[in-house]
């Protein structure tokens, strides 16, 4: 079973009692635990155990009406045996909520993680040549002149980098030194420099820190 954030712990029940006195007008309560039901505690005030349908609860919040006599004592015992999972209210779980560098969201629910929006490509315009950065992982380098660099042990294996070449004219993407670009479907290897055409893409999958492959529309 999937679960948000940690694998939740397995716990005991522990055995304990709330003690109030009565004010004559508060009949709202606050308890030391949440519980589910009625059924779960067991409420005795004046030494005289209540009728589970004479009080009610919420959460943690027991209401009990009338209210008790001015300077009443009365107790609440827990009588659960198994702890309940509490389903946080809707709207109530927030990015701080979660592990640090974990997904966030946005009002209207767009999901973002360390890289942006998870469901839209990140565009990285460039004007000039460009080496590709770690943080280019999952974004699309739209580039109009220069061309652009694949650097050796700059990002790892499984990490992708999308190249389009946003001119009307052909551009080189570099194999840097120390990495093997290997140029998909291939009669045999084929590494090394590739150009790319015209307003072409290619993709870059590193399949370790200095071995990808490339492919795409207008290379040669």
């Amino acid at each position: 079973m999937s679960y948000l954030g940690s694998t939740p712990t397995t716990q005991n029940f522990i055995a304990g009692t709330d003690q109030f006195t009565g004010n004559g007008s508060t009949t709202n309560w606050t308890l030391s635990r949440f519980v589910n039901s009625v059924n779960d505690i067991e409420v005795v005030i004046a030494n005289v155990v209540q009728n589970p349908t004479s009080y009610s609860v919420s959460g943690n919040t027991l209401t009990i009406s009338p209210a008790v006599t001015n300077a009443v004592v009365f107790y609440v015992r827990y009588l659960t045996t198994t702890t309940q999972a509490i389903a946080p209210s809707q709207g109530t779980v927030q990015p701080s909520s979660m592990s640090a560098g974990g997904p966030s969201w946005d009002a209207v629910g767009n999901l973002s993680d360390g890289y942006g929006n998870v469901r839209s490509i990140p565009i990285n315009s460039k004007t000039g040549a460009y080496v590709l950065l770690a943080t280019d992982n999952g974004k699309c380098i739209s580039i109009t002149t220069g061309g652009v660099t694949v650097p050796a042990s700059v990002l790892s294996a499984g990490q992708v980098v999308t190249i389009y070449n946003n001119s009307g004219s052909s551009q080189t993407i570099t194999q840097g030194s120390g990495l093997t670009l290997q140029w998909a479907g291939q009669a045999s290897s084929t590494t090394g420099n590739r150009t790319i055409g015209l307003y072409g893409m290619a993709t870059v999958l590193f399949i370790t820190a200095t071995n990808a492959v490339i492919t795409g529309s207008g290379l040669t």
